[in-house]
């Protein structure tokens, strides 16, 4: 299911077997200016999340 927060709010029935992306553990406070690799892409980016998606913009 996507967009848990916008239909958690509407007078709706849904039945789930979980929410995408699942909520990750934390595992210590992060590190920042770092370089990211994704699909064996190295940059340096920003990344900016909310409820439901991580988006990867150009640092």
């Amino acid at each position: 299911m996507r967009d848990a927060a916008v239909l958690g709010k509407l007078d709706l029935g849904v039945m789930a077997l979980g929410a995408n992306p699942r909520k990750s553990a934390k595992t210590g406070a992060g590190e920042g200016d770092v370089v990211v690799t994704f699909g064996g892409r190295s940059r340096r980016a920003r990344l900016v999340s909310d409820d439901d998606c991580v988006v990867v913009l150009p640092g």
